[in-house]
């Protein structure tokens, strides 16, 4: 999902205003007198070792076994966990085309029209969990879904749509989505309705996923 505000945006999502940073100001150095040390300096130096470079490894996370997106096909996961159980009335099987917050990613869109909600599901194989979670815009709320490091992403109160998102490998992740489709008309499934929702569409959507 682009800026962060571009991701909570694609189903018509308003984007959440951003905290304001200050600066510290800090005093301007003195300049320096004298010309810089060239190679032509007649002081003697010998080599010396360069210092060891301290690296750090990723702490491993904590995935029943990685699962590897890139043959997930969105509407089988989508169709596959049943939207009617959720109260989704499906007409069709589903839209799948590219993911617009995800680039080189596919999505798939089931719209409810008497439920007055659009239900996304998103292959995301081009960004990790952990990087969209520390930067997405609204509330992340972690949980776990089959076993797997989940979070539900609640965007601010009163808002027309609510993720869960599922890390399911390094650098990939299941993205549900559920949004109301037109808030001026009825019926209108409150947003906190939306999370709950969502969370467990997620949950019937990763059994999909885990059994393709």
């Amino acid at each position: 999902m682009g800026t962060n505000a571009a991701r909570l945006a694609v189903t018509a999502v308003t984007a959440f205003a951003a905290l304001a940073l200050t600066a510290c100001s800090e005093p301007t150095p003195a300049p320096q007198t004298g010309s810089p040390r060239t190679s032509e300096s007649t002081e003697t130096t010998t080599d010396k070792p360069s210092p060891t470079k301290k690296t750090t490894t990723p702490p491993k996370v904590d995935r029943p076994a990685d699962k590897d997106l890139s043959a997930i096909k969105p509407c089988d996961v989508a169709n596959g966990l049943k939207p009617a159980d959720f109260g989704i009335d499906q007409r069709t099987q589903g839209r799948e085309g590219k993911s617009a917050p995800f680039p080189g990613s596919l999505t798939c869109t089931i719209v409810g029209d008497k439920a007055n909600l659009i239900l996304s599901v998103d292959a995301v194989v081009t960004e990790g969990f952990a990087s969209y979670t520390s930067s997405v815009v609204g509330n992340v709320v972690p949980t776990k879904i089959a076993g797997y490091p989940a979070a539900v992403v609640e965007g601010k109160a009163g808002g027309i749509a609510c993720f869960t998102v599922v890390d399911t490998k390094d650098g990939q992740m299941m993205q549900f989505q559920l949004t109301v489709t037109n808030p001026d008309r009825q019926p209108v499934t409150p947003h906190a309705e939306l999370c709950t929702k969502v969370a467990k569409i997620a949950e019937a959507g990763m059994k999909v996923v885990l059994a393709s």
